[in-house]
């Protein structure tokens, strides 16, 4: 059984990735082991893609900007 990060925590850990800290310092920041932050970001990302899949529609799009 696995166990279960509390609201706050993964709040926590998603708000550093966020702001760009690495893998290896959210883990020392917020105590989480890297595995589960790893699990965590997987799941956030596959629930953002879904989002992202269900509200952006018809975009016509001829520019793109991006920082590099």
């Amino acid at each position: 059984m696995a166990l279960v990060l509390p609201m706050a925590k993964r709040v926590e850990v998603v708000a550093h990735l966020v702001e760009g800290a690495g893998i290896r310092p959210t883990s020392r920041l917020t105590g989480v082991s890297q595995p589960a932050i790893l699990a965590l970001l997987l799941r956030a990302g596959k629930g953002c893609e879904r989002l992202h899949n269900r509200l952006v529609r018809d975009v016509d799009c001829r520019t793109v900007q991006v920082d590099g």
